[in-house]
């Protein structure tokens, strides 16, 4: 059984896609909100990037989040 952690912020969904973290499925049981869930890896600390997100320690390519923003939305939308 896998361990997820949901995530209905979309810019820390996206900044997390980016650094590597696995969506594995979008919680659609509110109707207000999706939730991302991510897959918790054992050998990645998905809190510490948490962390750095909310302390604005995260550096990444403008690219690199376009390219994982882009793909959040086409998930989001795409899938009903």
């Amino acid at each position: 059984m896998q361990n997820y952690m949901k995530c209905s912020d979309f810019q820390l969904s996206v900044t997390l896609s980016a650094l590597g973290y696995s969506v594995e499925e979008l919680d659609r049981s509110n109707n207000e909100r999706v939730k991302f869930c991510f897959v918790i890896d054992k050998n990645k600390s998905i809190q510490k990037a948490v962390d750095a997100f909310w302390k604005g320690e995260v550096r990444l390519e403008p690219k690199t989040l376009f390219f994982h923003q882009k793909l959040l939305k086409n998930r989001l939308f795409g899938e009903k």
